[in-house]
This record gives structure tokens, sequence and C-alpha cells, in this order.
């Protein structure tokens, strides 16, 4: 992949350390999930468990595989899930509470 930069004044930056760096808005986009989880060295997908005979392939299947969409949407919602860090407050507050004997043994 061929990094430009941006000359910013006295210095440049790469335009690709946004990929690198957490978005300001604590979104993951798909590009920052699928370097996660893809394995050029082995030409796999590990998100999809699935090894490729080529990068070409392997980059067509993140574009195309109907897969890979599905987990990729599976992943964005455990993230999301976990970056709002839900609780059941209701399971909380039964469990503080004394034995009655409305509630099940």
């Amino acid at each position: 992949a061929v990094v430009s930069t941006q000359s910013t004044g006295t210095h440049s930056q790469p335009q690709s350390a946004a990929l690198f760096s957490a978005p300001k808005s604590n979104t993951i986009t798909d590009e920052q999930i699928n370097r996660k989880y893809e394995d050029t060295a082995a030409m796999a997908c590990l998100l999809c468990k699935r090894k490729f005979p080529s990068l070409d392939n392997l980059k067509r299947h993140q574009d195309l595989s109907d897969l890979h969409k599905t987990n990729l949407a599976t992943e964005r919602q455990k993230i999301a899930s976990e970056q709002l860090g839900y609780r059941d407050r209701a399971a909380e507050r039964r469990a503080d509470l004394p034995p009655s004997k409305y509630q099940r043994p």
C-alpha cells in the first residue's frame, strides 16, 4: 500500500495514520476490523476462519463475501455492546435484596 503524505506547514503526516488511531466518535470502521482479523502472511480471514490462495482472493472475499459481511456486522454489534457497557441493574438490585417468600428457590 502506498502511503501519501500531506504537508501541514512544518512537517508531513501520513494520511493512513487515521487507520491506526482510535476514531473520535468511538466507532470502529470495517477497515479496522478487516485489518485486525486478516493474516496476510497466512493469506487468511481470521474473522471467517477461511484461508485463500492469494492476497487478491483475500481482499475480494473481504469486499464481496456475504459470510464476511455477516461476520463484520456481528463483530460491530459485539464492539458496540462492549462500548455501551450494558448492565442488568434490575438483576443487581434483586441480588442485593433479602430472599422473600415470593421468590422462586
